[in-house]
């Protein structure tokens, strides 16, 4: 499973661009006027994977849940 944002970005594809951001920001070719837009963009990139790892988080929690429940009914089918 590949979960993707609205604009079909990947976890991946969105660190990649954060990683740029930073090495913009701590590039030589850094400028002031520049950076409010590129800070926007970061801080909009790293809401998104905050959302897609809550996604995840739940997925997993919901697959743990359901694992769970099938071992106890597994449990509970005994023969007696």
């Amino acid at each position: 499973m590949t979960t993707k944002t609205t604009n079909n970005q990947t976890l991946s594809e969105i660190l990649d661009e954060l990683k740029q951001l930073d090495e913009w920001f701590q590039g030589e070719s850094f400028e002031i006027e520049k950076s409010i837009e590129q800070y926007k963009k970061g801080m909009e990139k790293i809401q998104q994977a905050r959302l897609m790892l809550d996604d995840v988080e739940n997925e997993f929690s919901q697959v743990a849940t359901d694992v769970s429940g099938s071992e106890e009914q597994g449990d509970n089918t005994s023969d007696d």
